[in-house]
């Protein structure tokens, strides 16, 4: 999280290998 110029599509990228692989 250092740009807040993140594309959506780049966040929700993110956001599925978050899920992909939880702690």
């Amino acid at each position: 999280m250092g740009s807040v110029n993140q594309s959506p599509t780049e966040l929700l990228l993110h956001f599925m290998a978050l899920y992909s692989c939880p702690l």
